[in-house]
């Protein structure tokens, strides 16, 4: 049966109700560029519609009846809507759902960037977009940033006539021959949509001249400023306890990357600001809150202090082509050293990566349920780990510099390593071989492995300071870090194992992940943490670096 298109069907008016619908839809898509302008828009509807604000009607103290109706907003980016009935609620309700998609490419954490002269936002892209589309188009900037004080600030830079717009570069047709020789799909590479956002430097400046032009007009029109702090535990540790000690109510610091003996630390000499964690809606959204590390940093309890934001696991790696038999133990890790003698060592400790590689030899040799809680006495840790230390003395005379002296720390070793001066690498950054393989630190043949029995596994977390002037925006950037969207990102962009429960993931979500090809050399991730083994307590730590220090080396 043949049938008609629907516009030779319609009559004049049904036409002109089509494009009136079709206009107010226009409108809106016009201004509902996000989910948080297309909620803005919803609730002005609403209340157009005699929708009143529900957090009014508590604060009047008014009880509902039927025939009400009433609105609540969530993270300004959800909107639910209701209409009270007459029939009792065991009756049932009936619900209209529908979620807000909004295709757009989103900025990363610390988007701005200098590159040959040009401020470039970094991005990542949300899944839905055909990325071709994107590139030499005049491009809006819409969001809202949390400010210092608690304050936010909405931020729609493009539609207005006399605003600058924002582009993502193309090449032009005569250098594109190869580009236009791809599929669709590999045009333009997600990697490649960043936005071209400034030009002009600051006069006078000669480092990144351009981005400190940005940030300065980004301070003139939205009293916004970005800095951030490079990473010095034991700086930020001091200046933190300075502050605190003198009773500094809005102090230069807010957000701390911290795990282990300095949490703890921080934690039991009230440095820190909390509990929040658990009132942080992607905590409670996305993260296992009955997991060990969730709740325990190095066994010590975390009681909402701090937020995970990434896992580390340790990882050795060797060249299958140099080294093809890989050793699943303790016993087969001593012969492959003396097979390849004078080529082999680790970071001396306290190194990071090199405490825990000792760690961890202790573990395969000892067993690792007796430190869980194991009193911090010095001669208690040393009789428990005896058996370890006079493997680790037998193993000296077969390492590089016959355990002498060792390298200073990782960076080191992977130098080393690189530059074929020894066999293996270790690190703590499980996937990092998969990187250094495609920026050629590493040789193509480059494989993780890791010990039958399991390697050490911690979390990084992000805790606030107890005397931080924006613990408001500190809790937004958190919680943001924990969103799947971000913690996707971080595993595609730095490979960094993520955070997130992937059973409590939608089937969007996990696609992001499931989508990522993590690269040559690595562990599953299944198989990886499949054998993950917990930290033990921070305060054992040091007393074992002690040890080795008075009782491995050069012995």
């Amino acid at each position: 049966m043949e049938r008609k298109i629907a516009w030779e069907k319609y009559s004049q008016e049904e036409m002109d109700k089509v494009f009136t619908f079709a206009e107010d839809y226009r409108q809106f898509l016009s201004h509902g560029k996000t989910e948080r302008e297309c909620v803005k828009l919803a609730v002005a509807e609403a209340k157009a519609h005699g929708y009143e604000d529900l957090n009014d009607v508590i604060a009047a103290g008014k009880t509902l009846k039927a025939g009400d109706k009433v609105y609540s907003v969530c993270m300004g980016k959800t909107l639910a809507m209701f209409q009270i009935g007459e029939e009792p609620l065991e009756n049932g309700m009936n619900i209209v759902g529908a979620h807000i998609d909004s295709p757009r490419i989103d900025l990363k954490q610390n988007p701005l960037y200098e590159d040959n002269d040009m401020a470039m936002f970094d991005t990542h892209y949300y899944g839905g977009i055909k990325k071709y589309q994107w590139v030499a188009l005049p491009l809006a900037l819409y969001g809202v940033v949390a400010k210092k004080d608690g304050t936010t600030v909405d931020i729609a830079i493009g539609d207005d006539h006399g605003d600058p717009v924002f582009g993502i570069s193309d090449l032009l047709p005569h250098l594109a021959r190869e580009q236009m020789a791809k599929t669709a799909a590999k045009i333009i590479e997600g990697e490649d949509l960043n936005l071209l956002i400034g030009s002009i430097p600051v006069k006078g400046e000669e480092k990144e001249a351009v981005k400190k032009n940005i940030l300065a007009i980004l301070k003139e029109k939205y009293d916004i400023t970005l800095e951030r702090v490079p990473m010095d535990i034991d700086a930020i540790l001091s200046q933190l306890s300075g502050e605190i000690s003198t009773d500094k109510k809005d102090g230069d610091i807010d957000m701390i990357w911290i795990n282990g003996e300095n949490f703890k630390t921080c934690k039991e000499n009230n440095m820190l600001y909390g509990p929040f964690a658990e009132e942080l809606p992607n905590f409670q959204s996305y993260i296992d809150t009955d997991d060990e590390e969730t709740n325990a940093d190095f066994c010590f309890p975390i009681e909402g202090y701090e937020a995970p934001y990434g896992k580390a696991q340790l990882v050795m790696i060797a060249d299958t082509a140099v080294t093809p038999d890989l050793p699943t133990n303790t016993d087969e890790f001593m012969e492959f050293c003396k097979a390849n003698k004078g080529k082999v060592t680790y970071p001396a400790l306290p190194d990071f990566t090199g405490s825990a590689f000792v760690r961890n030899v202790i573990y395969d040799i000892c067993g690792y349920e007796q430190f869980m809680d194991m009193e911090a006495d010095k001669e208690t840790v040393k009789a428990a780990i005896e058996p370890a230390l006079e493997y680790l003395r037998e193993l000296n005379p077969y390492l590089w510099n016959e355990g002498k002296t060792f390298p200073k720390d990782s960076t080191a070793l992977t130098n080393m390593y690189s530059d074929g001066e020894v066999v293996m690498d270790i690190s703590y950054s499980a996937y990092s071989t998969a990187t250094n393989i495609e920026n050629g630190t590493y040789t193509e043949t480059s494989q993780s492995f890791q010990f039958d029995k399991g390697t050490i596994g911690n979390t990084n977390y992000i805790a606030i300071a107890a005397n931080s002037g924006n613990v408001a925006g500190a809790q937004v950037a958190i919680n943001e870090m924990m969103d799947p969207e971000v913690q996707a990102d971080r595993f595609t962009e730095i490979r960094t194992i993520p955070v997130v429960d992937y059973k409590k993931l939608n089937d969007t979500q996990k696609e992001a992940f499931d989508k990522v090809e993590i690269g040559k050399g690595v562990i599953s991730q299944d198989e990886l943490l499949s054998k993950r083994l917990p930290e033990m307590p921070s305060a054992l730590v040091p007393i074992i670096e002690e040890i080795w220090a008075e009782e491995v080396v050069g012995k």
